[in-house]
């Protein structure tokens, strides 16, 4: 049941404004998505749910909803002392959709992996 909501909580709350690699950059989507994948981490060790909320598609279904649920779960202590471990996840770009798998998520109540999706919205990849 953790592994549920962790990835509930993952894929309801992460992802952030990046372009896709047919811009002037010249960052691959791989490097894109893993910048995302950095923010996300950073804004939920942190608990900063405006930082955690700009990086979710606006397609999202019920982002007020998330963004309760990210509230909740810091108020209850689930995220106290978050560590965070891509090191070892692998990411898969398929088309204008990637998946990080196996992130390492660990605080006071545990360690789990989870797994984040992405999707392409125009220039941008948001989570989805």
């Amino acid at each position: 049941m953790l592994r549920i909501g962790m990835n509930v909580l993952i894929m309801i709350g992460l992802t952030g404004m990046v372009g896709c690699a047919t811009g002037n950059s010249g960052v691959s989507d791989e490097d894109r998505i893993d910048a995302i994948a950095a923010q996300c981490s950073t804004a939920l060790i942190a608990h900063d749910l405006d930082a955690i909320m700009i990086l979710y598609s606006e397609e999202f279904i019920d982002k007020d909803a998330v963004r309760t649920f990210l509230a909740d779960t810091i108020d209850q202590g689930m995220l106290n002392n978050l560590s965070i471990a891509r090191e070892t996840a692998v990411l898969e770009v398929e088309g204008d959709t990637a998946t990080y798998s196996g992130i390492g998520l660990s605080s006071d109540l545990g360690a789990v992996a989870v797994d984040l999706t992405f999707g392409r919205e125009g220039e941008d990849w948001k989570i989805i």
